[in-house]
């Protein structure tokens, strides 16, 4: 298969993608957010499995043009797989039975992308009522209370 001219492969679109778009690398985002970045020997390429981690190679090794230069998309699958790995292997991990999830990085570009779409739909309740705070029966409900009472209808 030839991955670098093939439209229906997924990671080929998303890189180039990128690269058209010239976003900034992954280590960039994560500073821009605060965040230390995580360091090239830990941003390997492979699934999310404890046995290949140790063997994996590091995206750097294959060309020192990655050093501190993770494109975007790989930078988001590889802080999701070592935030994996940390918590797999941590005191109370799941070993292969952990769930994934995303990491900081790609946690929040997810959440600020569907918090701007919400706030640019002019029908959303952030639009419409942009102060609204769930109450009941008169109190101010936290996101914990709300969703107890979704849950329980009790406060």
């Amino acid at each position: 298969m030839d991955n670098a001219n093939d439209p229906a492969n997924l990671a080929t679109r998303n890189l180039l993608r990128g690269q058209a778009m010239q976003l900034p690398c992954g280590q960039a985002v994560a500073r821009a957010m605060g965040l230390e970045a995580i360091a090239d020997p830990l941003l390997k390429i492979g699934k999310a499995a404890l046995e290949g981690w140790e063997g994996a190679i590091p995206l750097a090794d294959i060309d020192p043009g990655f050093r501190d230069n993770a494109p975007l998309w790989f930078y988001i699958l590889a802080e999701a797989r070592y935030d994996w790995f940390r918590r797999a292997t941590g005191p109370c991990g799941g070993g292969n039975a952990e769930p994934l999830a995303l990491g900081q990085v790609g946690g929040r570009i997810v959440a600020e992308t569907l918090v701007g779409l919400a706030w640019a739909d002019p029908f959303s309740y952030l639009a419409q009522e942009p102060n609204w705070v769930p109450a009941v029966g008169g109190t101010d409900l936290t996101m914990g209370a709300l969703i107890k009472f979704a849950l329980t209808g009790a406060i």
